[in-house]
């Protein structure tokens, strides 16, 4: 085998290598995803039923929620 021919498996193999880290890596933002998407469903379907047994209540407000959200946020960039 040349030199030439064992680069060109080498490089193949890498790129080989790299398409199924992509792929990998685009399953999970796939899953992750689906999973933020369900988790924003469920969080529509708790508020929905909040504010019809406590209107008033802190986290009606998208505000209040936001707050709650960006702490949360900084917290794990920390």
């Amino acid at each position: 085998m040349s030199f030439i021919q064992g680069r060109a498996i080498r490089n193949q193999a890498a790129a080989e290598n790299w398409m199924s880290y992509a792929r990998e890596l685009e399953q999970k933002l796939a899953n992750a995803q689906a999973g933020l998407e369900a988790m924003r469903t469920l969080k529509d379907a708790a508020i929905t039923e909040l504010g019809k047994v406590d209107p008033a209540n802190y986290l009606m407000n998208q505000a209040n929620r936001q707050k709650i959200l960006d702490t949360a946020y900084s917290q794990k960039q920390s």
